[in-house]
């Protein structure tokens, strides 16, 4: 996942809460159930442990979270995150019980100059 995002948030000195929204770009990983085809056109399934094929495609994402900047000097702060992604999915990545929502936790170190 690669994100633009925009920040936007009060400017206080010891905690700084923002709203965080934009686009996000996802590539989508799958691996499934590869189906053969004998020379009469009738498929044969391959079971759970047959052979499988890896799928990929690019889609995209709106996010919207929060971070809360905690300043740990004039110039750097610890930040705690949270993300949540609306992957827009394909009808076989919805018949997969792929979410449509992601959310993730996260932080990071801030240094402002």
């Amino acid at each position: 996942m690669v994100s633009a995002l925009a920040h936007v948030g009060p400017h206080m000195r010891r905690m700084r809460p923002e709203a965080v929204g934009g686009l996000s770009v996802v590539k989508v990983d799958t691996l499934q159930a590869a189906t053969k085809v004998t020379g009469f056109g009738e498929p044969i399934s391959s079971g759970p442990y047959g052979n499988f094929e890896q799928v990929g495609r690019t889609s995209w994402a709106v996010t919207f979270g929060g971070d809360l900047a905690v300043a740990v000097s004039a110039r750097v702060s610890v930040v705690p995150q949270i993300r949540v992604y609306r992957v827009a999915r394909d009808y076989e990545e919805r018949r997969t019980g792929l979410p449509r929502y992601i959310f993730r936790f996260g932080g990071g170190v801030r240094a402002d100059f």
